[in-house]
């Protein structure tokens, strides 16, 4: 269910994974490898990006709470 366009549960909860995690950097998607290559140009990392800026704040506030 979308909460807002671009933000979802399935988001929040791979974010909150991220931000769990105790090996944060042996994920790939926030520390690439040296065989990885990360292109931040393209749509996907945006969307990714666009995506990340709205869920943050509602993940902050839940762990405020």
């Amino acid at each position: 269910m979308q909460v807002v366009p671009g933000y979802s549960t399935r988001l929040e909860n791979s974010v909150n994974a991220i931000l769990s995690s105790a090996n944060r950097e042996n994920l790939p998607v926030l520390y690439p490898g040296p065989g990885d290559l990360l292109d931040t140009t393209t749509p996907t990392w945006f969307r990714f990006l666009s995506d990340l800026s709205l869920v943050i704040p509602s993940i902050l506030f839940r762990r405020n709470v």
